[in-house]
């Protein structure tokens, strides 16, 4: 009985193995049909990629996606800072233009409190 056991954890390795491997595969050829479709809109013209190739670039990608650059992010904070000054700015005036002694208080308020945040109206409130 221990024989035929043995005999067959002999013969399913194998069988176990190349079904490990044809997954791999089947996963690396999804890849490689992604990574094309991307690259052809990018005007990259190789179609032939080394499973390597498809492996790095998936991983470079996944970087991407879950650590993005601080650069673009400061960038982002830059200019989300830059927009709300602005929205600020835009309702200062507006209110100045439609109530004078509003423009006025809203200046002084805004001479003892740096925040812009403070001076906007906000229809919630």
């Amino acid at each position: 009985m221990a024989g035929i056991s043995q005999h067959r954890s002999k013969i399913s390795k194998p069988l176990m193995e190349r079904r490990r491997r044809a997954r791999i595969n089947a996963c690396i050829g999804e890849l490689r049909a992604l990574l094309n479709q991307a690259r052809a809109t990018t005007s990259c013209q190789s179609s032939k990629l080394e499973k390597a190739e498809i492996l790095e670039f998936t991983v470079l990608h996944l970087r991407a996606l879950h650590c993005p650059s601080t650069d673009g992010w400061s960038r982002f904070c830059t200019g989300y800072a830059a927009c709300v000054r602005e929205i600020a700015r835009f309702f200062r005036t507006t209110d100045a233009d439609r109530c004078p002694s509003a423009g006025n208080q809203d200046r002084s308020d805004t001479s003892q409190n740096p925040n812009p945040l403070t001076n906007v109206w906000r229809p919630w409130s």
